[in-house]
């Protein structure tokens, strides 16, 4: 129920949290290194997806969880581009392409089924749970990911 000035004001937020988001993402991966940062702010999203339409009611309440959205949603990138480039330095290059434009296709694929979601199930709350569902399946992704051995080792390894 909020008029569009504030809705304009809630995507300028979304916007500049995203901007400090992948700052953020960037330092964490530094410190914690680029898995065990892919795996905190990938929990971390999922349980701020589920929070999110609960804190609708309360204005400030939103607005911060709007912050951790934005900045999350985005925290994973820098993470993500270090990691691929330790997975294969040699095809770094190829692998950060690839990367971006599947975040472009996921990015269209999600809106696309959020907006079916959001027709049949005309709630915010089942959408957004439905979003952290996805999320979930990312985090399993990387675990699966994180736990196999670096391609370009197993290259090293056979040229011996």
């Amino acid at each position: 129920h909020m008029t569009p000035f504030w809705i304009s004001i809630c995507y300028l937020v979304f916007g500049l949290a995203s901007i400090g988001g992948n700052g953020f993402g960037g330092w964490l991966s530094d410190k914690l290194g680029s898995g065990k940062a892919i795996l905190l702010v990938t929990i971390a999203f999922a349980i701020v997806m589920f929070i999110l339409p609960y804190t609708a009611g309360v204005f400030m309440l939103f607005m911060v969880m709007v912050v951790l959205w934005g900045a999350l949603s985005w925290a994973l990138t820098p993470a993500l581009q270090s990691y691929l480039i330790q997975t294969d330095p040699v095809t770094s290059d190829i692998q950060q392409s690839l990367n971006t434009s599947a975040l472009q296709i996921g990015i269209s694929i999600g809106s696309a089924v959020g907006g079916v979601m959001f027709t049949m199930t005309g709630s915010s709350v089942d959408l957004a749970k439905f979003g952290a569902i996805f999320v979930l399946i990312a985090f399993s992704c990387a675990v699966i990911s994180l736990k196999r051995p670096p391609l370009y080792m197993d290259r090293q390894h056979h040229a011996e």
